[in-house]
């Protein structure tokens, strides 16, 4: 006679919403056997945000194995232990199947975009972009050149997102101005080029739409004209072997706008990659 094996007894999962201080990260992140290498730099960003308090419950839980180990929550546990931070989180516990670390984030990732589209952000792509690419510049004026890692944290989307809100219609303006220009000199970069126009509209907005239409067009220039510079640059990056940094081309635009600002005709618009990044005026 056949004898049936009883199936094994399934631990049950249990889950909760846990206020997690330093001490408390310290301890779950000591039962941990092991995960990927953890990025600093994240766990920093992580701790920013929950140190600003906007941090919320997205239902992205804390997760351990049904033998009290750490599945998932490194990074975020990690900020809070390095940085003293505390944060609320919702904690899985007892999850039995030894290989469960595998599948965890094999979903698609939202992207910046895909987060100003869900808060109703119109060009909500472009305007993510253009989000990154203004704060980019405005911390890496005086330094020696245009990069992220001169933004004293690593912005989330959470914080590109209220960056916009300080001034919703002046982004989307810039926003439209940069596909003004794109839409008469397709090679150019929307993104960087909006961040540009919201920059210069902070000095002057009408004074900004009016090189920003210049530079579009192209009507009525002349060699040594700032607008006439700007878009001659585009263009011969765009039929250059080897494409020029686009980064470099936003700091081509502010000297471009400079000396559109003072009035003054320019011989030829480029960067000494040894001199500073440029502030506007």
């Amino acid at each position: 006679m056949e004898t049936m094996s009883m199936p094994k007894k399934l631990t049950q999962v249990t889950s909760e919403v846990v206020f997690i201080t330093q001490d408390i990260a310290a301890e779950m992140l000591a039962t941990s056997l092991g995960n990927r290498p953890i990025n600093l730099r994240r766990a920093e960003q992580y701790a920013q945000v929950m140190g600003s308090g906007g941090w919320v419950i997205n239902g992205e839980a804390i997760i351990f194995d049904n033998n009290g180990r750490l599945l998932d929550g490194h990074h975020r546990l990690t900020a809070s232990a390095k940085h003293g931070v505390s944060f609320r989180s919702v904690v899985i516990r007892n999850v039995s199947d030894p290989n469960a670390f595998m599948t965890i984030d094999q979903g698609a990732k939202k992207t910046g975009g895909d987060i100003f589209a869900l808060a109703g952000i119109p060009s909500y792509r472009a305007q993510a972009s253009t989000q990154m690419r203004y704060a980019e510049y405005m911390n890496s004026i005086g330094k020696m050149s245009v990069s992220h890692t001169n933004i004293p944290f690593a912005p989330t989307t959470a914080w590109l997102l209220e960056q916009y809100k300080t001034d919703p219609e002046g982004f989307d303006h810039s926003v439209r101005m940069g596909d003004l220009a794109y839409r008469k000199l397709p090679f150019c970069n929307i993104p960087m080029m909006a961040a540009c126009h919201y920059m210069f509209s902070l000095k002057n907005r009408e004074m900004a739409d009016i090189f920003f239409e210049k530079v579009a067009s192209g009507e009525n220039l002349t060699h040594g004209d700032p607008a006439y510079m700007l878009r001659d640059a585009w263009i011969r990056r765009s039929d250059a072997k080897h494409k020029e940094n686009a980064r470099n081309m936003m700091v081509k635009a502010v000297y471009a706008w400079n000396a559109y600002r003072n009035h003054r005709k320019i011989a030829a618009l480029r960067h000494n990659s040894a001199a500073p990044v440029p502030a506007f005026i």
